[in-house]
């Protein structure tokens, strides 16, 4: 438990990495990443989707036609980008294992576009950008803390659970992700109503 050093603050809110943050493709009903090569821990049994000649299989066909399933593409340039591709199975394929009833898009330029976000997603997760707080008190009493948050997710969450008293002169801000409310306003606006 720490205290705050400086009197005048009331709260301590500390933004830290999650090193133990669940995958995406973990969540249910989600999109599911199988790679092909063996740059990447994921890599699948290419055989499985495509045939001899690289074509996708039928089965895969007819995924794809509906919008359930995409060529993958995956760069590295510093950090892994995970997208969706098109035309090219040389990266590997993201595909929706669940029932087409499950997943909101119900056409193929909608579906995409979930699968887009996925991807997204899933590429913040793989370069780490993911992270949990704590706010406590001027005491160290624990207020809230809540872990397993990827990329800006966090600065929502943490507006909710921030007392109403609560303010950028009040509060001291620490931790290894503290960064992130240099460009995302943690605090509410002066005057301000919440959105309920």
């Amino acid at each position: 438990m720490r205290v705050l050093c400086d009197s005048d603050k009331k709260y301590l809110l500390r933004i830290e990495h999650d090193c133990d943050c669940e995958s995406p493709a973990d969540f249910d009903c989600q999109w599911k990443i199988y790679t092909f090569g063996n740059r990447l821990i994921t890599d699948a049994l290419k055989s499985r989707f495509l045939d001899d000649n690289g074509n996708p299989r039928m089965w895969l066909r007819n995924k794809i036609r509906v919008g359930l399933a995409f060529p993958l593409n995956y760069s590295e340039h510093g950090l892994s980008n995970y997208a969706v591709g098109h035309g090219d199975f040389s990266d590997g394929v993201v595909v929706w294992e669940h029932s087409p009833s499950e997943i909101g898009a119900k056409d193929v330029a909608g579906r995409e576009k979930d699968c887009a976000a996925f991807c997204e997603e899933y590429t913040r997760w793989a370069n780490g950008e993911c992270c949990g707080y704590v706010i406590e008190d001027a005491t160290g009493e624990l207020i809230d803390s809540c872990w397993g948050f990827i990329g800006e997710y966090v600065i929502e969450a943490i507006r909710e659970a921030l007392p109403e008293d609560a303010t950028e002169e009040n509060t001291e801000i620490a931790g290894e992700c503290k960064d992130i409310t240099s460009y995302l306003p943690v605090f509410k606006a002066k005057g301000s109503v919440d959105r309920q």
